[in-house]
This record gives C-alpha cells, sequence and structure tokens, in this order.
C-alpha cells in the first residue's frame, strides 16, 4: 500500500513532475521483498496499459502465460540490468502481480519506487534515496540525461514513422495485399514491416496506426474508424456471447445464426442500442421490445474504456489512403497522415452518447464438439465518425507524404 511509504507522495509528484516523468509508484513491503511477490495494485496496472506496455486483465493465469521483460534500476552513479516477471498465478482469482529480480538489493521494505516505461524495458527509481532524488533533480545529472534521451526517443519514433511512410508514398498505387475491409490497414503494415498479430499493444515503436480509405487527396473518410476493440464486462452482463446470440441473432442465407450490427443510442432493427448509466458509471447495450419493458443484454464499465482508448491512442497516426479498383485488383495509394495523442478520455462518454462513437457486434455460430453453438466473434467494436476524431484528440497535426 502507498500509505506505508517512508517518503511524502506529494514531494514524489512534484520530483517527477519537475523531471517530466510519468510513473506509478509502489512500495515493497518486508513480506514482499521476502517472498519476492509484489501486488500489481491499480496504479501499476493502469500505468502499463495506458502505455500499451501491458495488459493484466487480457493475461491468462499460470506460469506459462508469465511474461518476462527488461528492467533497468537506477542508482545515483551506477544502474542494475534485470528482468521483470508480469503474471496471474493460478490460486484465488489470479490478482495480478510482479517482481523485479534484485529489487531487495536495491530497496529497502516501505521504500517508494517509482515504475515508468521505456520502450521494451522498464525503469524503476528508488525515491526514498536521497542520493537518487539529488540526481534527479538536477538538469545535468547522469539520470535527467537518461530521462532526456528517453524523451528524444519517443520523438525520433514519430520522426521514423514518418519517414517511412513518406517512403511509400513515394510508391504510388500499390496492389491490395488482402481482399475486404481490412485490406488498407493489412497493405500498409505488411509494407512497414509489421507482423500481424492479435497484441493490443501499438503497431510500430508505441504508436498506433490507422488506414482508412478516401475518393481522393483532401478528403474525409467515409466510413467509420475502429478506435478498439474491448469485450463486454461478463460477469456483470445479463448474458454471455451464446445468450447474445441465441437472442438476438438471426439466420443468413445459408440458415447460419449470426448477429452483425451497429449500435448506438436509437434502437436497431433488431431492438437493441446502447444506453449510458451515469450512476454506475456503465454503458449498456440493451433490447427494446414491440410491447413491454427494455431488457438489459450487455454491460462496459466506462472506466475500463476509458483506460483502454488511453493506452490504445496514447500516440496514433491515422493515414489516409486515395483507393481504385475493387477486390484483388484494389489498390491504395498512402498520401496523407494525421497525428494525435493523449485523447480526452473524458469526452468518450457524451461521444457515445450522441451517437458519433458507436459499437459494432460480429458474431456467429460455429459448431460444438458436444452439440449446442459456440460463438465466432470477430470483436466488439469501438468506432467514431472521421469527423469527430478532433473531439476526441486535441491538437491532432496533419502532414501530407505527397506533393501537391
Amino acid at each position: 500500500m502507498l500509505s506505508a511509504t517512508n517518503f511524502p507522495l506529494t514531494e514524489a509528484a512534484r520530483l517527477l513532475a519537475q523531471a517530466g516523468i510519468e510513473a506509478a509508484l509502489f512500495v515493497p513491503t518486508a513480506t514482499g521483498l521476502g517472498k519476492r511477490i509484489l501486488d500489481a495494485h491499480a496504479g501499476v496496472r493502469s500505468h502499463l496499459l495506458e502505455t500499451g506496455f501491458h495488459d493484466f486483465d487480457g493475461q491468462a493465469q499460470g506460469p506459462n502465460h508469465r511474461k518476462v521483460v527488461r528492467c533497468t534500476l537506477f542508482g545515483a552513479t551506477s544502474e542494475i540490468d534485470t528482468t521483470a516477471s508480469l503474471y496471474r498465478p493460478v490460486t484465488k482469482t489470479g490478482d495480478p502481480r510482479f517482481w523485479i529480480s534484485r529489487l531487495g538489493t536495491y530497496a529497502s521494505p516501505n521504500d517508494l519506487i517509482a515504475l515508468t516505461v521505456d520502450g521494451e524495458r522498464l525503469i524503476g527509481l528508488n525515491l526514498s534515496s536521497p542520493e537518487i532524488r539529488a540526481t534527479l533533480a538536477d538538469p545535468k545529472s547522469g539520470l535527467r540525461q537518461e530521462i532526456s534521451q528517453l524523451h528524444a526517443r519517443r520523438n525520433a519514433n514519430e520522426h521514423e514513422l514518418l519517414a517511412r511512410l513518406r517512403d511509400v508514398a513515394s510508391a504510388g498505387f500499390v496492389r491490395t495485399r488482402r481482399v475486404g475491409d481490412t485490406g488498407v490497414g493489412v497493405t500498409l503494415e505488411q509494407l512497414l514491416g509489421i507482423q500481424e498479430n492479435s497484441s493490443r499493444a501499438p503497431d510500430f515503436l508505441g504508436i498506433e496506426l490507422k488506414s482508412t480509405r478516401i475518393a481522393r487527396r483532401g478528403a474525409e473518410p467515409r466510413t467509420r474508424t475502429t478506435l478498439f476493440a474491448q469485450i463486454p464486462d461478463w460477469s456483470r452482463s445479463a448474458l454471455d456471447a451464446v445468450g447474445l446470440l441465441k437472442s438476438y441473432g438471426y439466420q443468413n442465407d445459408t440458415g447460419r445464426l449470426q448477429l452483425y450490427c451497429t449500435l448506438n443510442p436509437t434502437p436497431n432493427s433488431l431492438g437493441l442500442f446502447l444506453e449510458i448509466d451515469d450512476r454506475l458509471d456503465n454503458l449498456d447495450a440493451r433490447y427494446r421490445p414491440v410491447t413491454g419493458p427494455d431488457r438489459d443484454a450487455l454491460i462496459w464499465g466506462l472506466a475500463n474504456l476509458r483506460a483502454v482508448l488511453r493506452a490504445k491512442h496514447r500516440q496514433t497516426a491515422w493515414v489516409k489512403a486515395e483507393c481504385r479498383g475493387t477486390g484483388a485488383n484494389e489498390e491504395f495509394h498512402y498520401v496523407e497522415v494525421r497525428l494525435t495523442q493523449h485523447p480526452l478520455a473524458s469526452n468518450l462518454t457524451p461521444l457515445l452518447v450522441s451517437g458519433a462513437i458507436t459499437v459494432d457486434l460480429l458474431m456467429h455460430e460455429m459448431p460444438a464438439s458436444r452439440g449446442g453453438i459456440r460463438v465466432k466473434d470477430h470483436g466488439y467494436l469501438f468506432k467514431i465518425r472521421p469527423s469527430e476524431i478532433a473531439s476526441l484528440f486535441p491538437r491532432p497535426r496533419t502532414i501530407a507524404l505527397v506533393e501537391s
């Protein structure tokens, strides 16, 4: 618990702010150091999620799913290069935990440790150490120079992405690498050398990539753009995925049960709609029958949605591509990018209320091994109208990738 710290939290916040460091704070106890176990409390979990470094909620329990990462513990005149383990044990409810190797030689019980992210490694700073605090407050110290380099690396990542995007744009129209809606994004990622995966982490050196089609240069995309995918809070929802499909799905031409629809504040043709519960800070998906009261279906916690939004779009490049042709012959010319960072997560609720942000349900039945059905879903997609991106991201910068 942070309250057990031997160093004032307000002083720690002031030091970190002056140094320009965004970090989570934790306090190792004597028991934690002895057992080599640290609880990943909400502050640690949120920081790792919002930086796109690690998602404890999406991590399965057990040693086979443990994630081991590089970690550096900074001292006043030296540093310890070590590793950190991020995991959820099989026991109990799998409460998120972590451990930093050699932490016992770096910190004492009740010391206040700041934990920040640098690319693919973690950095630890013992703020209870007077020597470390002195070097952190000194702009000329080696520690502060390291922090400055950390900030410079983040800026360099953006410059590298822009250079790579200009190289792609200079090739003119390129044929799609995948047929269908996702072709514009998959093609760009392959041209940039990004391996396709299901990770929720940002795509390119900590920068999220979003690609959309436009009819001509300077035009806005016609279709909604996916912000992120997030499953409902099943433990609090009235239905699970199978129940949702059985209750509100419909059969396609081949007789397959499916549910493909968009949810917004107005009931759709299936009677499904979104509603904000201000009292509990929830987003609800509900059903309105022809007669009778509305029924509950799904629940998302808005606090979690805001955290996912911050994590996914800490830094984002929204790339526009002129398109021509269809199907396997479709071609893209990537001509413009809009750069955004640090979304105004508090605006998520009003944009959901107005219908500027919607949710797509994309699921169908699959045969189950013992009869019945199982559900194949393609994500619960939160999408935004392109014209409203500026309402969610302050001071976007638009950059042409080709000469006018």
